[in-house]
């Protein structure tokens, strides 16, 4: 099995600690045209030691680069080539809607020269970039060819996202038709596009907050990772860590074992954190010895997923059923996945045309009890996948 590894990149900014900034600070021409200056404060803004104000959109700890200067460019190939010859696949681009606020096109342009860099040091190098932002500034941005944007959209922080309407409304029939019109509408951006889908992660409330029961997490966890592209977990996510509010709550420490403060595998404490670390099933080390586990259900859907690689790369298309909790989608033409999103009734569907002839071949049911499929009808149990092809 090969693992790859990809870096967080924080273009945007540096640390003010960095040796750029403090030389900077100290004067040198070449470095302080590394950032943006102002001699009046103004919003976005921190006060410096030389009586001049630099862009800090996020904190003054954090001084925004000037992605408009070549030499800051310059140091950027240094960069990405050095850890590229390291063996890395890749890199997670941090804040990307923030490399020049408020000009989507000079983001993208940005975006562009920088993916086209990577390609040039390594074409297969993987590129995923955060944007926080509305679907359509997401969008925007994957006119730059990046490989991937995170899937803000369709994630539980927002109570209008799909997979939050889903599992909170049972809206089956409208998440399939969201997820087939965003992935036409990123592909029209850029045919290669990959989709980033998650469901919660640094920034955001954690989905064991969100999801007030295990069989909801299973739900969520089997529908999003089996929607095209590259899914990612969130550490913790697997076990049902629950983390909300401020930052430090959302960064609880990964509980590996329930082990005491004497353990070498002892849980460290985020410093500031209001919150203690709690999980629907205890620690890792509990969670892989109980089959019904959290955990042990994330083994299985990504056990299952392996075997149809066309999960990730097919595109899709919705198919209408009478049935508003179901949601029935097609992954090319052999394949197609329907999942009941009811956590109380199992449905009965006749199955449309673009779906007959295929058979069952996988299912995810938390309840234990498993769909039929008989004379063209099927019977998916509530809070179950099912996965037919010919």
């Amino acid at each position: 099995m090969r693992i790859a590894v990809i870096l967080d990149m924080p273009f945007n900014h540096t640390a003010t600690d960095n040796v750029w900034f403090q030389k900077a600070l100290a004067g040198d021409k070449k470095y302080m045209a590394y950032y943006n200056w102002s001699d009046t404060a103004k919003e976005g803004y921190s006060l410096a030691s030389n009586g001049k104000y630099y862009e800090s959109e996020f904190d003054k700890s954090m001084p925004d680069l000037n992605l408009a200067n070549p030499e800051v460019k310059k140091e950027i190939v240094k960069i990405t080539k050095f850890w590229l010859d390291k063996g890395v696949s890749g890199f997670r681009l941090d804040a990307v809607g923030f490399y020049f606020s408020n000009d989507d096109k000079k983001t993208t342009a940005f975006t562009k020269w920088l993916t086209d860099t990577v390609k040039k040091q390594n074409p297969k190098a993987y590129l995923v970039g955060e944007v926080f932002s509305t679907a359509s500034a997401i969008d925007d941005i994957y006119q730059s060819g990046v490989d991937s944007l995170f899937d803000f959209p369709n994630a539980l922080q927002s109570s209008s996202s799909p997979i939050n309407s889903a599992m909170v409304l049972g809206e089956g029939s409208l998440f399939g038709q969201q997820i087939e019109a965003w992935d036409q509408e990123i592909h029209a951006d850029n045919p290669k596009s990959i989709d980033a889908p998650f469901l919660s992660n640094h920034d955001t409330d954690r989905s064991a907050t969100l999801l007030s029961s295990l069989a909801m997490q299973k739900m969520a966890a089997q529908t999003y990772l089996l929607m095209p592209g590259n899914p990612f977990i969130y550490y913790g996510e697997e076990l049902g860590l629950t983390g909300s509010g401020i930052d430090q709550n959302k960064r609880l420490p990964m509980p590996w074992s329930a082990d005491g403060a004497d353990s070498p595998k002892a849980n460290v404490a985020v410093p500031g954190a209001t919150e203690t670390a709690t999980t629907d099933g205890g620690s890792v080390a509990q969670q892989e010895t109980n089959p019904n586990s959290l955990l042990n259900w994330y083994k299985k859907i990504l056990r299952v997923k392996a075997k149809y690689p066309e999960i990730a790369t097919a595109r899709l298309k919705n198919i209408s059923v009478s049935k508003d909790s179901l949601s029935v989608i097609n992954y090319g033409k052999d394949l197609t996945i329907v999942n009941n999103f009811s956590d109380k009734e199992s449905m009965t569907v006749k199955l449309p045309k673009g779906v007959v002839g295929k058979k069952i071949t996988d299912q995810l049911s938390g309840g234990g009890v498993q769909a039929t499929l008989t004379d063209g009808k099927l019977t998916i149990p509530a809070y179950s996948t099912v996965i037919l092809k010919k």
